[in-house]
This record gives C-alpha cells, structure tokens and sequence, in this order.
C-alpha cells in the first residue's frame, strides 16, 4: 500500500467509457436474395429459347466479364456438381446460391483430365477413451453397414468428425493430396459404393465409403450475380434501430433487446481521444455522446461501417487514480524487486569492505557471485555481458580509474565497478560529425513538437463534427 501511495502517478487512468449496443447490420435481407434469383431464373429462361450466345448473355447480365473456364468438380459447390453429373454439354443449370452470389452455368463441354477425383463419406470413431476400444468401436458400427443400416443415419449419430458428420459423413469431392496418407490411399484403391473396414489414421479409426470418382473436367460459362443489400432493406433496417431507440428509452436496451432477440454486444474501455471505438469502428459523434452524457443513457441511432447501431453507457470510469485492488497483483512483484534491490545493496556495501580493490577476491567469498570483465565498451553502445544498463554506463563514466565504486542500482541488479581503463574524448571525431548530428537532433526535436502542438491543438479546437449531415448517421 506504500508503494501505491508514493507512485499514484503511475496508476492514474484516463476518463474511459464503455458502450452496450445492438447492431442492426445492412446484410442482404431473404427478400434481397429471392429478388436476385427471380431475376436470374427469368434469364435463364429467355436464354433456352434465344438463338444469342451465351457469351451475350454474360456482358449484358453478368457483374463478372466473360470467360471460358476449364475446372474439376472439386471447385464447385455440392449442388452445382450434382447438377453437373445430369446435365449434357451444351445446357445451363441454375441460377444457383454460391460464394459468389447466384450463378447460371452453361456446361461447354465436358474433357478428360489427367487428375483423378474422388468423392467419399466416412464415418470416424475416436472418442471411446483408448486405442483398442476406437477399434471395437469401429468394427462394431462397421458390422452394422454391412448388414445394411443407413450409412448417413450412423454418420450423423456417431461420426466424430462434426464438420462431415451432420452431413451424413459426406467430404465431398477431392484429390490426391487433400487427406492423410492412408486415408487417400483407402479411398483412391477403394471401389465405389463399397463399405470399407476400418482405417487407422492419427485422427482415429474411419469407415469408408467411396461413392464416385472422375477423371473429367469441365468447360463451363457463367452469368455471375451478387446478393447485395437493397435500398429498401437500409431503409427498414434504420427503422427497426429507430423503434428499437424508442422504446429502449423508456424500458431499457437489455430488457427490450432480450423481449425483441436482438443480440447485446460491449466494448472494451476507451477514452475520448480514441479512434475508433472497439466492436463498433470509426465514429466521433459516438464518442461524443459516450462523453457528453452519464450513466445508462440511450443513444439515437448512429451509422456505422456495417450497418446501425443503438447504445447504452453501460460503464462510466472517471479520471484518476486505479483502486488499490485493481492494481495490487501488478505493485506486488515490484515491492518484492525493490526489496532485494535494498538487501542487494546492503550485501554489496559490506562485500565492498571485503574486496578492498580486488573485485575477483568477491568469488571466493561466495561462489554465486558474478565477476566479469566487460571489454571496451562505448556510453552510447550496449556493454558485454549486461546489455544496455543505462546506470551502469552512467557510474562507469563517472567513477574513478581503478578503484571499486559503491553499489550501482543497475538494471539487473546492484554492481560493485572498477573502471580499468577510460579513453579520452575524441574531439576531432566529433568536430567531423557535429553539424550532422545538430541536424538530426534538430529534426527529432522539430517533428515532435510540431506533432505535440497539431495534438494539442486538436484538443483544444471547438469544432462541430457535421460530416453526418452529408454522409448519414
């Protein structure tokens, strides 16, 4: 608690906030997603029963530009390939939902390829607490395939590979190279349809089901459209966050956003000077209001990067110093560190009177003792053996020419010193490099202040933020 009391001014905080919110984010609503198909599924349509090139097709309707693509199976989506494996050259498919947005693909052509594909469900047994039992396990559920229970059925009640698993054990399409060794060496010599016995990989035991393989790739064309949020969607989405701001003024932001299954989100602390505020991104006026008001107020509705958000001061933390409490684990090694410092000293004072002016005589007093020669070494330079020690450098400028000092306070520990040898100022060096080294400081200096005035003078300025007037809330 002394040491607390004598050091406030190294536990001080800053004026900090922090924020309860509910982010109402411009995604692309189910009707944004309906509206892109529907518009795509009219396409298509026109398109089976035009004489145009698809590739017309494609510069008229498409976002992405045209192009001729040769790929495998394993590029696509499960529901593109299954698509695939009934459509002939020529036809299209879709639209459909990818990555991408939704596609309609015109399948080119189909041509052989010297990569071979495979497509395998499994089912993984590894949680039966050793080695023997994943086995028996194995065996067991194996036993059960092969008199005929539904394959995807145990995959889904006892795989446990979670991500294949709620898929009825399905990995999709893949090559050579994608798996473990003896996982890809099952499946590519395995015959497809045929139940696998178990196979031992580091991830446990896997029951294979091989259940297609391609050598072929496919020549496709697409008319790619993104699902992107519409106007009407900001729109309805700006609304609900200005009910929502109703009525959380006068219920509350938890109790309403738990009533509405809206999800509540908190910072981290900040302090007015910041940025941008953590989970939430660049806003001033937001700030601002996290400043300019007290405890639980609710914010009207502010426009963020991904959508809108609606607040609460949820903590308000005053300038000043950190409760005792809160920093008590930090102060406590340091108490420890300035205590031995002190033992240190007292135990390096007596051994002084001990040595006389012969510092290696230390080590025969006490074997832990450290004694050392450091070699030349500049003020300016890191000392051999110790590192940068600016106390240790400062003593050794200092003291007199071979004799032991007094205890040093380095930063590793107390030092007795013997300067064996000191060099003179070397003037004429310095004459050379003075107007060089004046520049620089003087560069250092200028860039400092410049920046400590432009700071202060954000600070001090009385200016009203309006950018929200041209570009939202």
């Amino acid at each position: 608690r002394k040491y607390y009391n004598e050091n406030l001014d190294k536990y001080k905080n800053q004026a900090q906030r922090k924020l309860q919110y509910v982010l109402f984010s411009n995604q692309p609503s189910a009707d944004d997603s309906a509206t892109i198909k529907r518009n795509l599924e009219i396409v298509a349509d026109k398109f089976k029963k035009d004489t145009a090139s698809f590739k017309s097709y494609v510069e008229i309707y498409s976002t992405v530009p045209y192009s001729k693509d040769t790929m495998a199976l394993n590029a696509f989506t499960p529901e593109v390939t299954d698509l695939f494996s009934k459509t002939a050259p020529g036809n299209v498919i879709g639209p459909v939902a990818t990555p991408e947005g939704y596609v309609i693909y015109k399948l080119a052509a189909i041509v052989p390829s010297n990569e071979t594909l495979a497509k395998a469900s499994h089912i993984l047994i590894n949680n039966m607490g050793s080695d023997e039992k994943n086995l028996e396990e194995a065996n067991k559920v194996y036993a059960q395939l092969i008199a005929g229970t539904n394959f995807e059925k145990i995959a889904r009640e006892k795989s446990g590979d979670p991500g294949s698993g709620s898929k009825g054990g399905d990995l999709g399409w893949f090559g050579k190279g994608a798996m473990v060794p003896e996982f890809e060496k099952a499946v590519f010599r395995g015959v497809v349809g045929v139940v696998q016995r178990p196979v031992k990989t580091n991830f446990g035991y896997h029951i294979i089901k091989v259940t297609a393989k391609s050598n072929s790739k496919y020549v496709i064309e697409k008319i790619v459209n993104p699902v992107q949020t519409s106007a009407s969607t900001i729109d309805a989405n700006y609304n609900s966050a200005q009910d929502f701001t109703y009525v959380s003024e006068k219920n509350g932001l938890e109790k309403e956003a738990k009533l509405m299954n809206y999800k509540v989100h908190e910072t981290s602390p900040f302090v007015k000077e910041t940025y941008s505020i953590p989970g939430i991104g660049v806003n001033k006026r937001l700030v601002d209001f996290a400043f300019e008001n007290g405890l639980n107020k609710v914010s009207e509705v502010y426009k963020v990067t991904n959508g809108y958000v609606v607040c609460r001061i949820s903590e308000v933390i005053n300038e000043g110093a950190k409760p005792f409490e809160e920093v008590k684990s930090l102060i406590q090694p340091l108490v420890i560190r300035e205590k031995k410092y002190v033992l240190a000293k007292d135990y390096a004072a007596k051994l002084k009177i001990q040595v006389g002016n012969d510092l290696f005589k230390a080590k025969t007093l006490n074997q832990k003792l450290i004694v050392d020669t450091t070699g030349q070494f500049s003020p300016n330079g890191s000392i051999p053996n110790i590192g940068r020690d600016h106390a240790f450098i400062d003593a050794a400028v200092k003291i007199e020419l071979n004799k032991v000092s007094n205890p040093v306070k380095g930063f590793r520990g107390q030092f007795l010193l013997k300067v064996t040898e000191r060099s003179s100022f070397d003037s004429a060096a310095y004459s050379i490099q003075r107007n060089l080294l004046r520049d620089q400081l003087f560069q250092e200096k200028r860039s400092m202040y410049v920046n400590q005035w432009l700071e202060k003078l954000k600070k001090d300025a009385d200016i009203e933020d309006k950018r929200y007037v041209f570009f939202g809330r």
